[in-house]
């Protein structure tokens, strides 16, 4: 008995394939269990995670925050390009909440504002879409350069990130530790 849809003159291989395609239906996977990230198995979330377009990928994150990675993308790519979908992928790579200061360059100084490095004070060179993120967590020069990743990833084109901050530092210099470029003075 021939179970084939394929018409008459069939070529052999395309024959083959059918047999071969049938039998995918014999094979005990619940797919639809793959296409969630709370269900879908570990070795299988890079691929989960490339399909639905997430656009920064460790595999050293642990694997709740592989999974939340993959839970935000739907989320940030109906937002991005907005500040919520930059602090939102900051959040579910594992940075926590962050502080944006934007549009820098508008600030005319009115002795309101201290000369800290936050703002441009009287230039007028500057681009006009201008913004600093203030992390609340110790970083690396290598989770610096992944954080710049994500913002490239996320925030307009338009915009320029001037300056990259974090409070704490992950080590302070007590003659023990030398200067190998792996972290920086607090600003990466």
């Amino acid at each position: 008995m021939n179970n084939s849809l394929l018409p008459i003159g069939s070529t052999p291989l395309e024959k083959k394939l059918s047999q071969t395609f049938s039998a995918i239906s014999d094979i005990p996977v619940p797919i639809h269990l793959l296409w969630q990230a709370k269900h879908c198995p570990e070795h299988l979330l890079p691929w989960l995670a490339w399909s639905v377009s997430v656009d920064e990928w460790d595999s050293e994150w642990s694997d709740e925050t592989k999974r939340n990675s993959i839970l935000a993308s739907f989320s940030i790519h109906k937002i991005k390009g907005t500040i919520s979908s930059i602090r939102r992928v900051l959040a579910s790579a594992g940075y926590g909440d962050v502080q944006i200061l934007e549009n820098l360059s508008a600030i005319q100084h009115d002795t309101t504002k201290s000369y800290n490095g936050d703002y441009v004070h009287g230039s007028t060179e500057s681009h006009w879409a201008t913004y600093r993120i203030y992390l609340n967590c110790p970083m690396s020069i290598e989770q610096g350069e992944q954080v710049r990743r994500l913002l490239a990833n996320t925030a307009p084109v338009r915009c320029h990130l001037v300056g990259l901050h974090f409070e704490q530092a992950n080590n302070l210099y007590n003659n023990q530790i030398t200067y190998n470029g792996e972290y920086s003075y607090g600003v990466a």
